[in-house]
């Protein structure tokens, strides 16, 4: 690439930057804990707005906020699927082929946990599939939270470190966003594989 287009792209991405920081310098952070707490609900992600409490909050009382933005999610979800709205969102789940586990109360806890570790499985639809399920919602609470809370702690941790210029911060939070990712995956990994052992073994 020449050097003139090479400027003029390094320029526009400065530019770019710029922006977004008076974007966000133009947000009052007294919404984001009401955004985390109802916009997933709608399919919106949640990463974008656990960074955003990171950058306004920082670490500790970013994870905070966090924390109970996804408890109103949560509780949110799990009573919308509870509700009226409950048939509708059957239908849904059933044309696009997605089964509502049918859950004992001895495996709640269980079901539970593997649901939230699930790779690939949306936040929205995690909270509604249990819902739907008609799981304790204290079981439902008391699992999903701390699960969760490990989850966001990267994002949080990881763009508070990026707007303080904190290089050591920086690297811890991105090895915990992938120690996370690969403990989720090898505990998911390992009770499926349990699962079809215990299958192959009746």
């Amino acid at each position: 690439m020449p050097y003139k287009q090479l400027w003029v792209v390094c320029r526009a991405m400065h530019e770019l930057l710029d922006s977004l920081i008076e974007i966000l310098n133009q947000i009052d952070r007294i919404y984001l804990m009401p955004a985390l707490g109802i916009l997933p609900l709608f399919a919106f992600p949640a990463s974008p707005l656990l960074m955003l409490i990171g950058y306004y909050y920082g670490p500790v009382y970013g994870m905070i906020v966090a924390m109970i933005g996804i408890a109103i999610n949560d509780t949110l979800a799990y009573w919308v699927a509870r509700s009226f709205l409950r048939g509708p969102l059957l239908r849904l789940l059933e044309r696009r082929k997605i089964k509502v586990p049918a859950v004992p109360d001895e495996d709640e806890i269980r079901v539970i946990a593997l649901l939230r570790i699930t790779p690939g499985t949306p936040l929205f639809l995690q909270s509604y599939l249990l819902g739907l399920a008609k799981v304790s919602y204290w079981r439902y609470i008391l699992v999903s939270v701390p699960i969760q809370a490990l989850h966001a702690a990267g994002f949080v941790v990881f763009a508070g470190a990026i707007f303080e210029g904190s290089v050591g911060m920086i690297v811890f939070a991105v090895f915990l966003l992938i120690a996370i990712v690969i403990i989720f995956r090898m505990v998911h990994s390992h009770h499926k594989a349990r699962a079809v052992a215990s299958k192959t073994t009746t």
